[in-house]
C-alpha cells in the first residue's frame, strides 16, 4: 500500500528507520533517526506548535508529566467587531493529552460513553478496514495481510 498515488501510504523516511519515538496523543508525537551520514535527526509534531520546534528530550519530559511553555510570535487574532487582524506573541502551555481514547490503536471519540456504542464503532471500523483490503486484493494490489483476531478491550481510567 506504499506508493505515490492518492490514498497510498508514503515512505517519508525514504527507507531510514526510526530509532525511538513517543506518541503522546493525537497530533502529539516525536521521534529520532540516523540519516545516511549517521547524524541524529529529531522530528516533532504537536498541534498548534511549529513542526520540529520541540526537542526529543522535551518530548520525554512531556511523557513524564512535565508542562512545557513555548513562545510563538506569529499568532493571528481577528476581531469581527473591529474588522481587524492583529499578530501577537503568546505563550503556549504544552501538556501530554490523555483525554482521547485509543482502543486497540483506534480512536474512539471522548463523547461516546456508552460501551455498546463503543463496541459498535469499533466493529464498524474493523469491517471498513477488512472491506477496503478486499477491494485492494481484487485490484491485484500487493498488501500485507493484517491479523484478523481483533479484540475489543475497555481501557482503564
Amino acid at each position: 500500500m506504499i506508493g505515490s498515488e492518492i490514498g497510498a501510504m508514503k515512505d517519508e523516511m525514504k527507507g531510514l528507520i526510526i530509532k525511538e519515538a513517543y506518541f503522546l496523543g493525537i497530533k502529539q508525537y516525536g521521534y529520532w533517526f540516523l540519516d545516511t551520514d549517521g547524524k541524529r535527526i529529531e522530528k516533532s509534531v504537536f498541534s498548534g506548535i511549529k513542526r520540529d520546534s520541540i526537542s526529543f528530550n522535551e518530548i520525554k519530559e512531556l511523557f513524564n508529566g512535565k508542562t512545557l511553555i513555548k513562545h510563538t510570535s506569529l499568532r493571528f487574532f481577528k476581531s469581527l467587531n473591529k474588522l481587524s487582524i492583529k499578530i501577537k506573541s503568546i505563550k503556549i502551555s504544552i501538556i501530554k493529552q490523555s483525554d482521547k481514547n485509543l482502543i486497540n490503536n483506534y480512536y474512539i471519540p471522548i463523547t461516546v460513553n456508552n460501551i455498546d456504542l463503543k463496541i459498535n464503532l469499533f466493529n464498524k471500523l474493523k469491517n471498513f478496514i477488512s472491506n477496503t483490503l478486499k477491494k485492494y486484493r481484487k485490484k491485484n494490489h500487493k498488501i500485507i495481510n493484517p491479523p484478523y483476531n481483533y479484540q475489543y478491550t475497555e481501557l482503564g481510567e
